[in-house]
């Protein structure tokens, strides 16, 4: 989200207060962002921010006067609402940079330093008014040369992490296999990518620098998160598209985020052979996730056999729903664990009884 003057920061800092010359620097470094600027008890926005906001979250927009620029647009709300209101933004599509003060206003010299301690995003949020407890809340990047795709797909509230590689056709179905929240692209394949995307998704996609998907810079990564040598041993090392796009994702979560995410442990490749391939005609004819009575109060298959007593298990079935599998050994080993469980009464009732008491590990 670009405001007016943030091309000309240097130029309008003249003409405004200190405390504007702040926001507009701090403002161009996230021009693609709503920027949360903390003064005082209340988070404000300005210009186009204030605007926007104004709009998604019916509050009002008024304006201030700034030094030599007039008035400018400006809407807030208490800090306390913080929750509520960031969860309808980023419902909304956007991504929130939460600027705050980073020193004590009784010891500040002049105006109270601020920073962006955190950005959230559709696609890397961890709070849980924004996280559904029986879905996967993944964000995803892609990447593709002349031959192969790269996708990876990571959820940071539960710190799982997929890489894989396949023909560009194929990439509006293992969008559907995932259904991201989010999607990050390089610059250079921005309309590309979007121009996909758009034909089936509503999902954000954002667009970052193309140095971030370099090969050397997202392997290096990739290696100094895992403390490994190589990749070798998660079964990735020569999926060059896929490890440019799993780089992009580590690469968005450590820019997103001051903590550390070292609960992204590992990363899995995922052999598409394995598994069927659902087009968006084949899922919607089955009526996997979405009925396609939906006005009429049609059912979906998920809602239908889904008996699962624990969130973790409600993202499980729908990863098993969304992925089936293609070959009989691993089906009948399944199945296996399936006639198991139905013929001993007592062991399921113990299991149930456990389960009722777990909570979610993952996340």
């Amino acid at each position: 989200m670009r405001s007016p003057n943030s091309n000309n920061t240097s130029k309008n800092s003249v003409a405004t207060t200190p405390l504007m010359e702040q926001y507009l620097k701090i403002k161009a470094k996230h021009e693609d962002a709503i920027l949360l600027y903390r003064m005082g008890d209340f988070y404000e926005t300005f210009y186009d921010d204030a605007k926007l906001i104004s709009k998604i979250l019916g509050i009002a927009l008024t304006k201030r006067a700034h030094g030599k620029t007039g008035n400018v647009p400006l809407a807030g709300f208490p800090y306390h609402a913080l929750d509520n209101y960031l969860h309808t933004l980023v419902k909304a599509g956007h991504r929130v940079a939460i600027c705050e003060q980073t020193e004590d206003p009784k010891y500040a010299k002049g105006i109270v330093k601020r920073d962006v301690i955190e950005i959230v995003t559709p696609g890397s949020t961890l709070s849980d008014k924004l996280l559904e407890n029986n879905k996967n809340n993944f964000l995803a990047a892609l990447f593709f040369s002349d031959k192969n795709t790269g996708i990876a797909f990571a959820d940071i509230s539960t710190g799982e992490f997929y890489i894989s590689e396949f023909a560009q056709e194929h990439i509006e179905e293992q969008l559907l296999a995932f259904q991201p929240k989010e999607i990050l692209v390089p610059d250079a394949l921005h309309k590309d990518i979007k121009d996909i995307v758009d034909r089936r998704f509503t999902t954000i996609v954002t667009r970052r620098d193309d140095w971030i998907f370099s090969f050397d810079y997202a392997r290096e990564l990739l290696i100094n998160h895992f403390h490994t040598h190589s990749l070798k041993g998660f079964g990735i090392e020569g999926l060059q598209c896929g490890i440019i796009a799993a780089g992009a994702i580590l690469h968005y979560f450590q820019e997103n985020y001051t903590v550390d995410i070292k609960h992204i442990s590992q990363i899995k490749y995922i052999n598409l052979t394995d598994y069927m391939i659902l087009d968006e005609s084949t899922r919607s004819n089955l009526e996997i996730m979405n009925p396609i009575r939906e006005n009429f109060g049609g059912n979906t298959l998920l809602a239908v056999i889904d008996d699962t007593l624990t969130s973790m298990g409600g993202r499980m079935l729908q990863k098993w729903l969304n992925r089936p599998l293609r070959f009989a050994s691993q089906i009948n080993e399944r199945l296996d664990l399936v006639e198991l469980l139905y013929e001993d009464n007592e062991l399921v009732t113990n299991f149930r009884k456990k389960l009722t008491e777990c909570s979610d590990i993952e996340r």
